[in-house]
């Protein structure tokens, strides 16, 4: 009661600028939300462990809940959360357009994982499920949706016009886009804030 009590004469002060602690709140909301939202994503792709694998024809096609291409599973995991984007099937079309990218040793529950099979473009995707592993359908035939370890593998091919040398190529960090002023309590209209990761 009595910080409360300091706290409230700290902003008839001035001392304290309550709309701080507002912006605080909402991050502080905001990130466990997240936490909870990554938790749920792993779990709903666990659901489909064992789910028959395709290789990539088209974009439209095999669009069914009983097999999956490497991309068709990450878009049908993510549009149960409201996240997949309708322009977006290719896991190429993930690695350019979606996400932000981030560094191996700050993956987190959700991330997005690449691959090129090709050593030229990115070929393959998956979702972490740990700092350590991944889920994916493998885009193959007679595969199934697998969890995998996360490892270092060398792409085998000599050329000279090789981009990637080693698999993973790549992790991306899945985020929101706020409505401009969303955070702009003070009306200072940072843009910096405007991705929520």
């Amino acid at each position: 009661m009595k910080k409360i009590i300091e706290w409230i004469g700290e902003i008839e002060h001035g001392k304290l600028d309550i709309r701080d602690n507002i912006k605080w709140d909402i991050l502080v909301v905001l990130r466990n939300t997240l936490a909870n939202m990554r938790i749920q994503i792993v779990e709903e792709a666990k659901k489909y462990i064992g789910y028959t694998s395709i290789k990539y024809q088209d974009p439209m096609s095999w669009m069914d809940e009983q097999w999956f291409d490497c991309s068709w599973f990450v878009t049908h995991i993510l549009d149960k959360f409201w996240l997949a984007k309708e322009e977006i099937r290719h896991a190429n079309e993930y690695f350019d357009s979606y996400g932000i990218p981030i560094h191996k040793e700050v993956i987190q529950p959700w991330d997005l994982i690449f691959f090129s099979r090709d050593w030229l473009i990115p070929k393959h995707i998956g979702i972490v499920i740990s700092s350590d592993e991944y889920i994916h359908a493998p885009g193959k035939l007679d595969t199934k949706v697998e969890i995998k370890k996360i490892a270092d593998e060398l792409i085998e091919k000599n050329t000279p016009w090789k981009i990637y040398t080693q698999n993973p190529i790549w992790f991306k960090r899945i985020v929101f886009e706020s409505p401009d002023n969303a955070f702009d309590i003070n009306g200072t209209n940072r843009k910096r804030r405007k991705k929520i990761v």
